[in-house]
């Protein structure tokens, strides 16, 4: 066998590992949306996830935009940060709040930072790697879909 096609297939093997590493890991970014979490809202945003000590533990961020269609509508962001464990291919993400980024109407501002509570989730990522479905709990609860985003960086 040539050295150049040895290499080649090193280097094709390697994207394969990498590729099955990240199908069983939930490291990466992740665009997620919950169904309807009372009666009028729904809650969606973007979450980073990065390894953070232990094999089956994780670090991540995200800013939870809160949609309301009511009268008038609300509309509020939060950034969170949270901790996940890994078990099997269930992850459960625990989060607290960092701070109110908007709140739209500005009226609202002293409510939602009075009441608003932190967003956890408790997902399964699928086989492939690239969805997590499972539950949001927080005030409410409510059926939510993660899918993984391309890293167009790479």
């Amino acid at each position: 066998m040539s050295l150049g096609l040895r290499s080649a297939l090193v280097v094709a093997a390697a994207a394969g590992l990498s590729c099955a590493a990240q199908a069983d890991s939930p490291a990466g970014r992740w665009a997620f949306k919950t169904d309807t979490v009372t009666e009028n809202c729904l809650l969606k945003g973007e979450m980073q996830i990065w390894p953070e000590g232990a094999e089956d533990e994780f670090a991540c961020r995200f800013i939870a935009n809160q949609v309301c269609d009511s009268t008038p509508p609300l509309d509020i962001k939060v950034e969170q940060s949270c901790t996940a464990t890994l078990t099997g291919s269930q992850l459960n993400i625990e989060s607290a709040i960092v701070r109110t980024v908007s709140v739209s109407p500005e009226d609202q501002r002293p409510r939602v930072d009075a009441l608003y509570a932190p967003d956890h989730f408790f997902v399964s990522i699928n086989e492939a790697g690239d969805e997590m479905t499972g539950m949001f709990h927080s005030v409410s609860r409510a059926f939510v879909r993660f899918t993984r985003q391309l890293d167009l960086t790479s």
